[in-house]
């Protein structure tokens, strides 16, 4: 009776210092992925991914990385190696495309007119020598020495007649597979 006492007595300290020699590496491995969920949160990816990386590089005998490395972990419905390889690029292609579009914008208030198809997306850099001549180019528009998307592929620009002589430009990319058509072209 009295071992069962003393048995008794000693099991929450047998499970405090079981939890207390947990892995520190696994502790600080979840810590770094509650951090990633922030940053993902706040839509910093780039970062986000950083951090997930650091978990597979710097903790990989952790279970988390690897459940990471096997696609059992989900990330904004995206397995790890997915969401690497096709949402940061994704973010960036549109950011890239935004900035483009108001360098665009500017172009086409200073110019009266977007860049033909014919000068295309160097004409934010560099004055067009091709017709119709620029009234007002007050360029480079945009710090840029090329327009591929991080798939590095070039960004699409097609200037489009709306109605009434009105024109609009599209801006997009062809994606990850780099080919027109699909669910992976990303529009500005």
């Amino acid at each position: 009776m009295r071992l069962s006492k003393i048995l008794y007595c000693l099991i929450p300290f047998v499970l405090l210092w079981i939890i207390g020699c947990a892995n520190p590496d696994e502790k600080k491995a979840n810590e770094l992925f509650d951090e990633a969920l922030v940053l993902i949160r706040s839509g910093l990816y780039d970062q986000a991914l950083e951090t997930i990386d650091s978990i597979v590089n710097n903790y990989p005998k952790t279970e988390l990385a690897d459940r990471l490395v096997h696609g059992e972990v989900t990330i904004k419905g995206y397995t790890y190696k997915v969401f690497k390889n096709n949402i940061a690029p994704t973010y960036i292609a549109k950011e890239e495309m935004r900035l483009i579009g108001r360098a665009l914008e500017i172009y086409a208030e200073d110019n009266g007119a977007y860049p033909t198809n014919e000068q295309g997306l160097n004409a934010l850099i560099k004055k067009p020598t091709l017709p119709p001549q620029p009234k007002n180019w007050h360029g480079p528009y945009i710090k840029r020495t090329d327009f591929n998307d991080p798939w590095r592929n070039p960004y699409q620009y097609k200037l489009r007649l709306k109605y009434l002589d009105q024109y609009y430009c599209d801006l997009y990319s062809y994606g990850p597979n780099g080919k027109e058509g699909g669910d992976d072209d990303i529009h500005r």
